[in-house]
Formats: structure tokens, sequence, C-alpha cells
């Protein structure tokens, strides 16, 4: 009987060792909704659904610990539609993230395969339109890739952080078919008690800009554009750098500043300078009210858009939230992100929802 007892311990313990090797696999996910309203898209105002505080997607993560401090890891994401079930980008089954990489505790991260760029690693966290849960304070055409930008066929590097300072890099290939043109970036992050500072600096060749159909402009670089008509800029270079800053346990404040220029294939070029401020503050634990404002300068337009919102957690994973939201332009028609322009030089937006984080 003792040896029967001594061998099954002996199995429980075999079994155990066993399962802390195995993999880990979590699925995770972001759904919301929420009515908006429009004063000015075309000239004519709308009432629509639309996404929550975040983008909705539903993705799988995992590891596989290798020992000595080492992992290997992977990411699948796919971004969806609350409001109609359907993907964001057609045809695409993982059209968020899709990676595979190790991660080592000495040396840091190394991952391959479709990605956040390094701005959306670094200084979307502390945006207006992240910190907002305003999709439409991300700056005109998201130039400066600050709203959820990803590049195919990358290769990315993500240092340990050493006293604070984390740094990045990451390489997009050229692929005719899936992402014509290539991406490099280099970044940089300090965050150390209440002080957050991130700088990026970023190049894409080959970039398709919708100046028409999201801009609402009819010429670029001495381009005739249709309404709906894009612009291929031959590169576009972006150099930002944010920082956020908690007074208190319930007051924070941040600032940005981006500079992006855009080169045609005709050697002309033009650049558009922004710069973002704001403020958090929780009203209670449940609680938070957060302003934005930015003035961005773009082929002779002007936009001033600031906004107010308020996000109330019925627990740590579902969220209630209004927000609304306004820009004045000059000499270009109004014009949001995420939203069409208008026929004239002022919008308005406003919309309150749910949001479920699992």
């Amino acid at each position: 009987m003792k040896i029967q007892w001594r061998l099954v311990v002996a199995t429980l313990g075999v079994c155990t060792h066993q399962a802390m090797a195995q993999s880990s696999v979590t699925l995770y996910g972001s759904l919301g909704s929420s009515v908006q309203y429009v004063n000015n898209e075309h000239g004519k105002s709308l009432v629509f659904m639309s996404a929550g505080t975040t983008p909705e997607w539903v993705g799988i993560t995992g590891t596989e610990d290798l020992g000595d401090g080492l992992k290997a890891i992977f990411k699948l994401e796919n971004g969806i539609n609350t409001q109609t079930g359907a993907g964001l980008v057609a045809a695409d089954a993982f059209s968020r993230q899709a990676y595979v990489g190790l991660l080592s505790d000495k040396y840091g991260k190394v991952t391959a395969g479709r990605q956040f760029d390094i701005t959306n690693d670094f200084l979307m966290p502390i945006s207006n339109g992240y910190q907002t849960v305003v999709y439409q304070m991300y700056h005109p055409l998201n130039l400066d890739d600050l709203g959820s930008t990803f590049y195919n066929n990358a290769v990315k590097y993500t240092s340990p952080t050493m006293l604070g300072v984390t740094f990045e890099a990451m390489y997009g290939l050229d692929d005719t078919t899936t992402q014509p043109g290539r991406y490099a970036g280099t970044g940089v992050n300090y965050s150390n008690g209440p002080l957050k500072i991130s700088a990026v600096y970023a190049t894409e060749h080959d970039r398709t800009l919708a100046l028409g159909g999201s801009l609402g402009l009819t010429n670029f670089l001495g381009q005739t554009l249709t309404s709906t008509g894009t612009f291929l800029a031959r590169s576009v270079t972006t150099a930002a750098i944010g920082a956020m800053y908690s007074l208190t346990k319930d007051w924070s404040v941040r600032s940005m500043y981006s500079e992006v220029s855009v080169q045609g294939f005709t050697g002309n070029s033009t650049t558009m300078r922004t710069v973002e401020a704001g403020t958090n503050y929780q009203t209670s634990p449940f609680n938070v009210v957060a302003t934005g404002a930015y003035y961005s300068a773009f082929a002779g337009g002007r936009y001033l858009a600031a906004t107010i919102s308020d996000v109330y957690y019925l627990s740590k994973r579902t969220q209630l939230f209004a927000m609304i939201a306004g820009q004045q332009s000059q000499n270009v028609p109004a014009a949001m992100a995420l939203l069409a322009p208008s026929s004239n030089t002022r919008q308005i937006t406003a919309a309150a929802g749910v949001q479920l984080f699992f």
C-alpha cells in the first residue's frame, strides 16, 4: 500500500510540473455600442448606432514557458462591428493583430506579424482620443497614427524596462498585395511615479491618404481630388512627443505635439502640425470626467476641436459613458475623425453608450 501511495504522489508531482510548463491561452475582448448624433455630414444631421469607448474586438493570446526566463508568445485579434456582427475588415480573419514572438526577462521582446505601430504603443495611451474615449479627438485623417494603426509583415523589438525607460523599434516590410510601401519607426517611453513621457519618430512610404472622402479637400500638392479621392504619398514622416502627469490621485494633465511631413512623388511636400492638451478628474471612485482640445494646421486649413466626456464604472469591466465634441475649421470643411466632412466649417457630435470588457 505504501508503494502504491508513493506512486500516486510521484505521478501527481510529474503532472503538476507538466501543467506548469504547458501553454496558457486566454480569450479576451471588448464589446460596446452607443447612440451617436452629428449635426452636419455633407449638409445633413444624423442619428446612428456607433461604437463604445474603444474599438470592438475578440482576441486570443497565449504564452509557453521555455525556461530560463524565456517564453514563446502569440496574439490573434479580430475587429468586429457590434451593431452588425460583421468584421471590420472584409476577408481578414484577424484584422487587428496576428503575431508570434519570444519574450525574455533579460533581453526584451521580439514579435513578427501584423501589429500596432510604435505610435499606438507609446503615444496613443496618453492622447486625448484615448483618455477622453472620444474617437473624434484623434487628429484629422489620423495622419499621425495616434488612433489604432496596424502594419503587416512587421518585426518589432521592445526592450526591457530599465530605470523607467523602455525602447522600441519596428520595421514593416513592403508587400505589393497587402501593404504597398514600408514602415520604419522607433520610440522611447519613460514612466516613473506620476510622470510619463513618450517620443516617437516614424516614416511610411507609399501611403494612401483619403483626403477627399475624409477631409473634403479638392486639391492637394497640386493634384485635383474628387469628393472621394485619395492621394498616394511617396512618404509620410512623423515626429511626436507627449507627456502625462498625475497632480493628485484625482487630477491628471497631459499634452502632446506632433509634426507630420507628407511628400508627393513630384517632390512637393507639406506638414501637419498639431498641439493638444487635456485633463482627467476622478469625481468618485467610480466616475471620471475628461476634457481635451487640439489645434491642427494642414494644407492651408486650420482645425480647432474640443470635447468633454464622462465615464461611469458599473464594475471594473462595464462602463457607461457620454460625450460631446465639436470642431471649428478655417479655409477647409470641418472634418472630425470617423465622420464624413461637414458642408461648412463647423461640426458637433454627441454620444452615449455602454462598454464591456471580458
